[in-house]
């Protein structure tokens, strides 16, 4: 089975990224969006490898965020 691809929203500093790894579902977070600057610092300490959008999530539709935005990789499943 291939690994789920998410997208987090409201990330935060990462709980629900390390509660996904702690859990052993095959997953990947694809892409992470918060607009807390300081809470996206910290994030990106933990998940360096994680692409962080620093946007509201307000303005969201069924094109957002783009597939150029998360490297082409869509998520099927969001946190």
């Amino acid at each position: 089975m291939e690994p789920l691809r998410v997208l987090e929203l409201y990330s935060g500093i990462g709980g629900m990224h390390h509660a996904l790894r702690e859990s052993g579902i095959p997953a990947h977070v694809v892409a992470a969006v918060d607009v807390n600057t300081v809470a996206n610092e910290v994030y990106k300490h933990n998940f360096p490898h994680t692409h962080l959008l620093a946007k509201t999530i307000e303005n969201v539709n069924s094109r957002w965020p783009t597939q150029s935005e998360l490297n082409g990789s869509l998520g099927d499943f969001v946190l």
